[in-house]
């Protein structure tokens, strides 16, 4: 089989393999997931190969089923109009965003992932008149674990003054 042979080569390579992917089908025939780790030794002169299997099937199928519920999110929230966003505060540095819809691109004339990565690029669209609003509101609703309600005004990189109600 292909996986053997690999593991065999591996070994050939390097005397010790550590946590290697493989599937195998189980004895109820279903197919399963293990991070292998091998070693090759010298049992009573005869060279041999010990191996450790740690089955992490239940971890691989978790892993998938959220990558299926989050694209299922992203569907969702990529046909709505306007914008689904996440922001998370922190008691020691500044909130950041931890999600943001397609439909921010759109708003904002910036792509969700550079205020992903920085916040800051979002808080330089605010209008200067409405800066502190937009900062109070956002921590009223943090401290009372409510809802955002305000009306505000962003301007975008092409000049474009926007009224929000978020």
């Amino acid at each position: 089989d292909e996986q053997c042979e690999q593991i065999h080569q591996r070994l050939e390579a390097n005397p010790e393999v550590k946590d290697l992917a493989i599937d195998f089908i189980s004895y109820e025939h279903k197919k399963r997931y293990a991070l292998m780790s091998a070693k090759r030794v010298n049992l009573a002169e005869e060279p041999m190969v010990l191996a450790v299997f740690h089955d992490v099937s239940d971890r691989v199928e978790a892993e998938r089923a959220l990558k299926a519920s989050e694209q299922r999110l992203r569907t969702i929230t990529d046909n709505i109009n306007g914008v689904v966003y996440q922001l998370q505060f922190f008691p020691d540095r500044p909130a950041v965003f931890t999600f943001l819809s397609q439909g921010f691109k759109e708003l904002h004339e910036v792509e969700p992932g550079e205020v992903l990565k920085d916040s800051r690029v979002l808080m330089r669209q605010y209008h200067p008149d409405d800066i502190q609003a937009v900062k109070r509101a956002t921590l009223e609703a943090y401290l009372s674990k409510g809802t955002w309600d305000l009306e505000f005004r962003v301007i975008t990189p092409s000049g474009q003054l926007k009224w929000i109600h978020a």
